[in-house]
């Protein structure tokens, strides 16, 4: 048998053991250090996210105001309320749906759907007016309504009284479940 030195033996394996300690120490401080700098990478991505959300705040109340919820409009009273079509006489037993069409941008979903409405019987809305000055006042209204889509404008005389005809008239409607 070889003689061993006890205490050179220890001072080794306490060596040895400081060493593997210490590379241990090593690396599980690397992998704080890459956690750390990975938590503060998500952590700016949610920050940024908060902020663009944030800036997109008064889009999502300006789209909410210009756009009445669909499903605020139940039946056709409802719709005649949602046209707000004011200056003109339309009587809402009369109305009804021509059509509902999703509106979308590439292929893309946009979130509106154009409702659009006739007087029954006819081809498009017919509504009476006093007077061409005010079918004049009214039909500027109405154009100037980002929720109205109107693809056609006829003033008659009918029994001696104007008629306004609002061909292809849609009122752009968000496809929400929130009523207004």
């Amino acid at each position: 048998m070889i003689p061993v030195d006890r205490s050179r033996l220890n001072t080794v394996a306490a060596g040895i053991a400081a060493l593997l300690l210490l590379l241990a120490a090593v690396q599980g401080w690397s992998l704080l250090a890459k956690k750390t700098a990975q938590q503060r990478r998500e952590t700016a991505a949610v920050a940024r996210w908060q902020a663009q959300r944030d800036e997109l705040a008064p889009v999502a109340g300006r789209w909410r105001a210009t756009f009445p919820s669909s499903a605020a409009i139940r039946d056709l009273a409802g719709l005649h309320r949602a046209l707000r079509i004011e200056g003109l006489t339309v009587d809402p037993d009369t109305l009804a749906v021509a059509g509902v069409h999703p509106e979308t941008d590439q292929g893309v979903a946009l979130g509106v759907s154009r409702l659009c409405v006739r007087t029954a019987g006819t081809t498009g809305l017919e509504a009476g007016v006093r007077s061409a000055s005010e079918a004049l006042a009214a039909l500027t209204a109405l154009t100037a309504r980002p929720d109205l889509r109107i693809g056609g404008v006829t003033l008659a005389l009918r029994d001696g009284k104007p008629v306004l005809r609002l061909d292809d008239l849609c009122l752009v409607v968000r496809e929400s479940d929130d009523a207004d």
